[in-house]
């Protein structure tokens, strides 16, 4: 995103408040620790979307950084309680941990990187009673995985009978097909915003492993998720800024989004939206 557009930074800023104001979409802002909290855009989003916080997911990223100062108890007091739920900027359902890599670290598998982060963060006396499972990607996808289920009702599925599908009888079939396509018309919208690194090394793209949707008998959700569904073969699209256009412009692509949301809509929907909302930002 070109920063010093004023337009487009507007028209970001109005596409994410359309979504993330939803009931239906889960709230996923990203948080630098390099800088306040309270005055990064994702948090005050988060906040004005979901005051109480019931449908938001913190991420916290850059602590690579914040490692190397392992004295400044100021910062890393702060950050750990955010982390922990605690303090004037907790979250309900937790902030979690990660670490992407670096430009120069982009060749580098993500998952070392981020285990030598959190190994080192916990040699830090003030992160040692930080609860295990706020740290790494695994346990931020586990977390929205039960936000998922949470929303939908999903865990209706549990008290269904454990038998192969060949023995299943017709009314527990039809209960099913009933929730899955109940599941479709609500599923919820995760939406991730605030400042990310760019490319294969953003946290949206770790987090749905660049958009993958495994062929199988079942459909699936973007594949962290793994949640059973009806089977369907149109994969989940990413909005970004490159279906953006104005009457003085080309198409916009961007080298990197600052956000990016997760839909089921195919792209005639996502391009009318979009019109939609950059007809607003520049009529509002």
């Amino acid at each position: 995103v070109v920063r010093n557009d004023e337009s487009h930074e507007q028209f970001v800023l109005s596409l994410v408040k359309e979504y993330i104001k939803k009931e239906s979409a889960i709230l996923v802002p990203i948080f630098q620790a390099t800088s306040d909290i309270a005055i990064q855009c994702a948090y005050r989003l988060a906040r004005e979307a979901d005051p109480t916080g019931q449908r938001t997911v913190g991420v916290l990223t850059k602590m690579d950084r914040i490692v190397d100062f392992p004295n400044d108890d100021e910062i890393h007091l702060e950050l750990a309680t955010l982390v922990k739920g605690q303090g004037e900027h907790k979250l309900v359902n937790g902030t979690y941990v990660i670490r992407n890599p670096t430009n120069s670290e982009i060749r580098e598998d993500p998952d070392e990187l981020e285990k030598e982060t959190i190994k080192a963060l916990k040699q830090i006396s003030i992160w040692r009673d930080v609860p295990s499972d706020r740290y790494g990607l695994h346990n931020l996808t586990i977390k929205l995985y039960e936000r998922v289920r949470t929303c939908c009702g999903l865990s209706q599925i549990d008290n269904q009978p454990k038998l192969p599908v060949s023995y299943e009888s017709n009314e527990t079939s039809l209960k099913l097909e009933t929730f899955y396509h109940g599941f479709e018309e609500n599923a919820p919208t995760i939406v991730v915003f605030g400042d990310q690194s760019s490319g294969k090394s953003s946290v949206l793209q770790r987090l749905t492993g660049g958009l993958s949707l495994p062929r199988e008998s079942t459909k699936s959700t973007v594949a962290p998720f793994k949640i059973r569904m009806l089977q369907r073969e149109e994969p989940l699209h990413k909005i970004s800024l490159r279906y953006i256009e104005d009457k003085n412009r080309k198409p916009v692509t961007p080298r990197e989004v600052d956000f990016a949301i997760i839909t089921d809509l195919d792209e005639e929907d996502i391009e009318l939206k979009l019109r939609d909302a950059q007809r607003y930002v520049q009529n509002p």
